[in-house]
């Protein structure tokens, strides 16, 4: 059944039923741990800490005149901030929140379901609600997802820094970049235990890249970070509205273009500025520290430590053109908001680098394959997640790590870096933490980006695991059992395939047919640098003639050396033919523009009675589904790509031990599944496919899933729906013409 129906549908079913939600007892807010402590070193330089150099306050509202990222209409009611709220997907095939239009039918589907809409995010197609009853968030998405226009729902998640407090201060002594066994904090370090970050800069300092900080803020006043700040003069918002000029970035927690820390939270928000400064804290100018990549610019984007603002932070990175974003933060917490996000930044080039955790309220470090960390630990090529090692290249005692979830270590411990002591004066601390770690990360990925702006996450992932100096202390506690170094990253780049193949559909990218007419898939061309013409991978939806609808096929290939291609689309609409009406036409009532209905309106004249006729004929018709068989012919391990991948995902998900999206990429995620299938197998549990497991995955038989049509009873309980939507529709007009 199409969209139309199923919105009438439901808003006649609530609406003339009188459904209530349940009552909770009390509502539940999640708990979120005290930050850190920060404590702060005296200045590598003198005069940086008997001198207190004053920022101009940020301007007022009424004195700044920015355009706002978010839209919330003058109505909605306020809503406290430590409210538990909900993020909401719509389907995109039955909502468009970027339309005026389905932003209020939106709104009327909150109020129907005893919610309170407190932002759109239209970019991503989704509505933050606060719950009018008693309940919790988790009770609240429950509820909420068995709304038949919702994908899905689920609590707007807190989320943590990665910092552990350290109550030592001491001159400036920048080990991670190049150490020579000093002594740092009372600890004498190992010579070379190191990232060859010096050595890098020979190659490479980060020119014409753009890292973006999602954070608590930066101090972008700060004589080692104000050169080298993001320009943002022409900066747009997280939807692609021109918003004019930000100050070097947005904070999504004030929903204002001043990413400053707030000043009583100096604590937390020094915390960002820390982060900016170790990723690109200026070089050669007679003070301070040296960021891994000197010459790379900085986009401050503050978001108040939720998955809501999260989401529209990566969005704004997204569509300002970040390289890379650092994630110095966590939660235990799976938001397929949030993934999501992190892919549509992974469709357009960048890449996502994040802390690995610190364990929990213990400090001590967890085994992330059993406790996941997120965003971390999503299986994404995209994402680098990061460990903390030592000046001596041990692993931290604080940092997490997973032989198949945790990527490499970078130094998270004893890090010297740009602080603020008052949010208005510059200075120097030391902090540890694998929030300290990711930086590092991001820091060399800007040098290798600045050398090779085309090469792809996957080329970049893999290469800075392999280029890692190998260490016995960090065997077996990450996937590639090394601690970053910069500059053999670079010296494997200049030797590899960095560059994708590029995708050319063959046809056009939109087709429409009418019920009853063959489909013929044309394909696609693929052309590679090294590896010359490819075989384009064709899947996303199966296109089914016999009644409406609208399918999207996917065109996808790897070369290889694991560089994806950008995925191209073709959208195919299949419609029933247009039948005139006969007879006289009655009265007119046709104006006024109808009902209002979800995305993708018709373009015949509006009436106000529904067709039951097409709605029936599209659900009578059914498409008999047949799972598919596989024959595994390789192993596969974390890091794996292609095909097999995906085959393995697909029967993961059908056996009922993966419920993950299906991405052709083996990560922490498949892993965790393939572990679970072995052991119910009986089988050796090594999270990887070889000889023992792929015979039996091979042996999996194909489940039956033929379709019947609807029987005589479910096809007359709709017939009763239909009538209720058009009692609806009539008591709509009604009250339209009379004018309420």
């Amino acid at each position: 059944m199409n969209k139309q129906f199923l919105a009438a549908v439901t808003l006649a079913a609530l609406l003339l039923t009188g459904v209530v939600p349940a009552f909770a007892e009390e509502p539940l807010v999640e708990e979120v741990p005290a930050p850190f402590e920060t404590v702060l070193s005296d200045a590598a330089e003198p005069e940086a800490t008997t001198t207190e150099s004053s920022v101009e306050p940020a301007a007022s509202a009424e004195e700044t005149s920015v355009a706002t990222t978010t839209e919330v209409e003058e109505s909605t009611p306020a809503v406290s901030s430590d409210t538990p709220t909900v993020i909401v997907k719509f389907k995109e095939s039955e909502l468009d929140l970027e339309t005026a239009a389905d932003r209020e039918i939106a709104e009327d589907i909150a109020d129907i379901e005893s919610v309170i809409v407190t932002e759109h995010l239209p970019d991503a197609n989704i509505s933050v609600v606060a719950s009018e009853i008693n309940e919790s968030a988790e009770e609240a998405a429950e509820r909420l997802e068995d709304n038949p226009l919702i994908e899905y729902a689920e609590p707007n998640y807190e989320r943590t820094l990665d910092a552990i407090n350290s109550d030592d201060a001491h001159r400036a002594l920048l080990w991670a970049l190049e150490n020579t066994g000093q002594n740092v904090n009372g600890v004498m370090g190992t010579a070379d235990a190191d990232i060859d970050g010096s050595e890098a800069w020979g190659l490479s300092q980060g020119t014409s890249t753009v890292v973006a900080v999602i954070d608590l803020g930066v101090m972008y006043n700060h004589g080692d970070l104000a050169n080298r700040m993001w320009d943002g003069s022409a900066c747009v918002s997280e939807t692609g509205a021109m918003l004019g000029s930000c100050n070097h970035g947005y904070d999504f927690e004030n929903n204002d273009a001043t990413p400053l820390p707030e000043i009583p939270l100096v604590s937390q928000g020094t915390h960002g500025t820390h982060v900016a400064g170790i990723i690109g804290a200026e070089m050669n100018n007679a003070t301070g520290t040296i960021g891994v990549a000197p010459n790379t610019r900085i986009m401050a984007l503050k978001f108040g430590l939720d998955v809501a603002s999260e989401v529209k932070a990566i969005d704004f990175a997204t569509q300002n053109g970040a390289d890379i974003i650092n994630a110095s933060y966590g939660g235990t917490t799976f938001s397929q908001a949030e993934y999501d996000a992190i892919e549509r930044f992974q469709n357009a080039g960048g890449i996502f680098v994040a802390s690995a955790g610190n364990g929990g309220v213990d400090v001590i470090g967890d085994d992330n394959a059993a406790t996941p960390t997120y965003p971390a630990g999503y299986d994404l090529p995209s994402i680098i997640s990061v460990a903390a090692s030592d000046q001596n290249d041990a692993l931290t005692s604080f940092s997490n790590y997973g032989s198949t979830t945790v990527d490499l270590a970078a130094p998270g411990r004893n890090i010297l870096s740009t602080v603020t002591t008052t949010g208005v004066n510059m200075a120097y601390g030391y902090l540890s933490g694998t929030s300290m770690a990711a930086p590092m990360v991001a820091g060399a990925l800007a040098l290798a980006k600045s050398l090779y702006p085309a090469a792809t996450p996957t080329a970049l992932k893999n290469a800075i695991q392999a280029s890692g100096d190998t260490n016995d202390a960090l065997e077996g506690t990450m996937v590639s059992d090394k601690r970053l170094n910069a500059r053999h990253f670079l010296e494997v780049l200049a030797a590899g395939d960095v560059t994708a193949p590029v995708i050319t559909l063959t046809g056009s990218a939109t087709v429409s047919l009418t019920v009853g007419d063959t489909y013929t898939e044309e394909g696609a061309t693929a052309v590679d640098e090294t590896d010359g013409s490819l075989t384009v991978t064709v899947g996303g939806d199966s296109v089914n003639t016999a009644s409406d609808g609208t399918y999207v096929v996917t065109y996808n290939v790897m070369d290889a050396a694991g560089n994806a291609a950008t995925q191209l689309t073709r959208t195919v609409t299949v419609t029933s033919p247009v039948v005139s009406s006969g007879g006289g036409g009655g009265g007119g009532g046709g104006g006024g523009g109808g009902s209002r209905t979800a995305k993708k309106r018709s373009t015949t004249t509006a009436t106000t009675v529904a067709n039951p006729t097409r709605e029936l004929h599209s659900s009578a018709t059914q498409t008999a589904v047949v799972t598919p068989t596989y024959s595994f012919t390789s192993d596969l391990t974390v890091g794996s790509t292609g095909q097999a991948v995906t085959d393995l995902q697909n029967l993961l998900t059908r056996t009922g031990f993966y419920a993950g999206p299906v991405t052709g990429y083996f990560g922490p995620l498949t892993a965790t599944a393939l572990r679970a299938y072995q052991q119910a197998k009986g089988a050796a549990v090594t999270g990887s496919v070889d000889s023992a497991t792929r015979t039996l995955l091979n042996q999996e038989a194909p489940a039956s899933a033929n379709v019947s049509s609807p029987s005589p009873d479910v096809q007359a309980t709709l017939a009763t729906l239909l009538a209720l939507v058009a009692q609806l529709q009539a008591r709509l007009q009604a009250l339209k013409a009379s004018g309420l």
